[in-house]
């Protein structure tokens, strides 16, 4: 049996047709949007990468090199590195950065835990930074 529109817009209007099972479901998909929500905040808050960035070595001695790396701007004085050299990875530590100049990416300073005697300046190198949240790269 169908209903006419008058009898459909009637039952619309009157109050019986509102039960409190409606406003549940309203309440409850409030809910889970609301919750979906704070876990997407929570993951961006707790979920990390590290950025990486490519360039080459403009000089080295010792345990101690200077690298003219693009996005190397994300590096902060005392920051944990690692290095990528031919054959191994080497820890370090960010000495200083020298902010980008004349269409030259940034110039970071590392202190390396071990000596380097293979990599000469002009060296292609990669340098990855500390764990970053995800929320944090993607509001700054």
């Amino acid at each position: 049996m169908t209903a006419t529109l008058d009898e459909t817009q009637a039952a619309i209007r009157s109050s019986d047709s509102i039960t409190p099972e409606v406003i549940r479901v309203r309440w409850w998909w409030f809910w889970v949007t609301a919750a979906v929500c704070a876990a997407i905040l929570v993951a961006g808050l707790l979920v990390t990468y590290r950025p990486v960035a490519h360039g080459q070595w403009s000089e080295v001695s010792g345990t101690r090199g200077s690298l003219l790396v693009s996005g190397g701007d994300v590096a902060q004085e005392g920051e944990d590195v690692e290095v990528a050299v031919p054959g191994d990875v080497i820890d370090g530590t960010v000495i200083s950065v020298q902010p980008a100049e004349q269409g030259q990416p940034p110039t970071v300073v590392v202190e390396l835990d071990e000596a380097v005697d293979d990599v000469v300046a002009g060296d292609p190198v990669s340098v990855r930074f500390a764990p970053t949240p995800v929320l944090r790269g993607l509001i700054g």
